[in-house]
């Protein structure tokens, strides 16, 4: 289990220095506003992933080997893939990220989605095939929530009623 929270530590401490030095290239994206959202997501992914790390250290969350390891690749996995679909979305400009990222940096969506960021009534069908970054985004996204999962598993519950 250690060596689970060390893991745990160490790629949110990589990621936490990726991010900032991924933070100096936001004005050089072609859509900073993307770019800045990849930055606070990936810093917000590194802190997730210490948090994780001290639960485990604490005693609050015990697993087995493999659940370990599951945890571990679902976790700092998902976070990564977040870090580089969020940057290239931002590299690519103008349709290329999901519906509210979009709206909130006053760009278009991919046109692969459905922009839920409108009235249902004044959306336009999707067409044509996701970009890759916005599958990187919804990946991660599934990555990093089954990986909670697999610590919520090895939580103790117990815990709670103190």
């Amino acid at each position: 289990m250690p060596d689970l929270a060390m893991s745990l530590s160490l790629h949110g401490l990589l990621l936490f220095v990726v991010a900032c030095l991924q933070g100096f290239l936001i004005p050089a994206a072609a859509s900073p506003r993307l770019a800045l959202t990849a930055h606070s997501k990936a810093v917000i992914h590194a802190v997730a992933l210490g948090l994780c790390a001290v639960s485990i250290l604490s005693g609050a969350v015990v697993l087995g080997p493999t659940a370990s390891r599951i945890a571990l690749a679902l976790l700092a996995g998902g976070a990564w893939l977040s870090l580089i679909g969020d940057v290239w979305a931002s590299l690519q400009g103008p349709g290329a990220h999901l519906p509210l990222a979009a709206q909130a940096a006053g760009q278009p969506c991919d046109p692969a989605e459905q922009d839920y960021a409108l009235p249902k009534a004044s959306r336009r069908q999707a067409s044509g095939k996701p970009r890759l970054s916005t599958l990187l985004v919804k990946v991660s996204a599934v990555l990093m929530m089954a990986g909670g999962l697999v610590l919520l598993y090895g939580a103790g519950w117990s815990l709670l009623m103190i």
